[in-house]
């Protein structure tokens, strides 16, 4: 989790928001594949379903990253590319016209 925190961290740094919708570009491309791959592994293993087998484990420690990298990575992607757009000098950080 670490890692993926100071990835998704590092985007922030960036001077060029080209190159961070690229990357929210790419992480939703594959968040998409990584879906399709579970719902395919998913539906295969159907027949071996069992509601008694179902287990829910909440670790406290670790929900705050994994909640964070998740909004980041569904949510960001949609905004910046309108936000670089709508831009008046696009070089600019956003943090810098605040």
């Amino acid at each position: 989790m670490m890692l993926v925190s100071a990835v998704l961290l590092s985007c922030a740094l960036h001077d060029s928001l080209i190159v961070v919708s690229q990357l929210f570009f790419a992480n939703a491309i594959s968040h998409l594949i990584v879906n399709a791959i579970m719902m395919i592994y998913c539906l295969s293993e159907i027949r071996s379903w069992s509601l008694s087998s179902v287990t829910f484990a909440l670790n406290i420690n670790t929900l705050p990253t994994t909640i964070g990298v998740v909004v980041f990575g569904y949510t960001s992607h949609i905004l910046l590319p309108s936000l670089e757009g709508n831009m008046k000098v696009r070089k600019l950080r956003v943090c810098q016209e605040l």
